[in-house]
């Protein structure tokens, strides 16, 4: 009986294990599937009328653009960072430059998301605003432990 209990609760482990490591890859590997999944979490969460909904799509649609924007040129300006190592001695001011570069890449981005995240943080009611900064508020202070 005890090898048989063994047995089965392994085989559950396994189960469990394997479901997490797939639900994992394929948010991984699919952004948009993660991104409808979270907004749908959202909008139950802060029980969003259509127009919040819509906004919050908005959002999402532009961090996803934002997303796609930031990681074109990824590969080149890795291989570009790698080959600065590659050399005996750090070349200084071409690595201050691919610094530069990806800040501002980074910056093109902001003024979009700012705006989008403006118009639906504005239409909400006071106490779906007072969630939403209890969340972040939340969310930020345990990232910061």
């Amino acid at each position: 009986m005890k090898t048989r209990t063994r047995y089965v609760a392994a085989t559950m482990c396994a189960i469990v294990v394997a479901t997490a490591a797939g639900c994992g890859y394929a948010f991984r590997s699919n952004p948009q599937k993660f991104a409808a999944l979270y907004v749908e979490y959202v909008a139950k969460e802060l029980e969003l009328n259509e127009t919040q909904t819509a906004k919050l799509t908005v959002l999402k649609d532009a961090v996803l653009r934002s997303r796609e924007a930031i990681r074109v040129g990824r590969e080149e300006k890795s291989r570009a960072a790698l080959a600065l190592l590659d050399k005996p001695t750090i070349d200084r001011p071409r690595a201050l430059a691919l610094w530069q570069q990806s800040m501002h890449d980074l910056g093109d981005q902001g003024p979009p998301i700012i705006a989008t995240f403006g118009d639906f943080y504005d239409s909400l009611t006071p106490a779906q605003q007072k969630k939403v900064h209890e969340t972040i508020k939340d969310r930020t202070e345990r990232f910061n432990r």
